[in-house]
């Protein structure tokens, strides 16, 4: 299942900022609400059955991938995720081993950055039981 993340407005803003210390001190809600604006899309993809094959999903918008993040739902020792395109890797290998703990990516393949709107894309897990929540920040173009 993959869907696009619904709009920050001032409140959820001001709920990030406020959220941790460091979150006060950098306004992260605010910059995440000003590159909102600037056309920032969160792209959410569910991994939630075996995706050792690949999991496919459909690129909502065009643009410039930024980053990409790995929210592991599910305890799994081994458990990784990659975004790719056919056979090529755009991200590396994210962790999704402990439930609730985020990671980022590490490295976006720069030739595989641009996304087109309507393209297929899949992500690969490590193991059968390897669950998470993938999100892409894409800049739209």
């Amino acid at each position: 299942m993959s869907r696009t993340v619904g709009l920050l407005g001032e409140s959820e803003s001001l709920e990030i900022d406020n959220l941790m210390p460091g979150n006060q001190n950098a306004k992260l809600g605010d910059r995440l609400k000003e590159l909102q604006d600037r056309g920032l899309i969160m792209q959410q993809v569910a991994v939630i059955a075996d995706a050792t094959g690949g999991m496919d999903f459909v690129v909502e918008h065009t643009g410039i991938l930024l980053d990409v993040m790995c929210l592991c739902t599910v305890a799994n020792v081994a458990g990784t995720m990659i975004v790719n395109r056919v056979a090529a890797a755009i991200s590396s290998a994210m962790i999704a081993a402990v439930q609730d703990v985020v990671t980022l990516t590490t490295d976006i393949v720069h030739a595989e950055k641009l996304l087109a709107a309507g393209e297929t894309l899949n992500i690969t897990a490590n193991g059968a039981a390897d669950r998470a929540i993938v999100t892409l920040f894409i800049l739209r173009t």
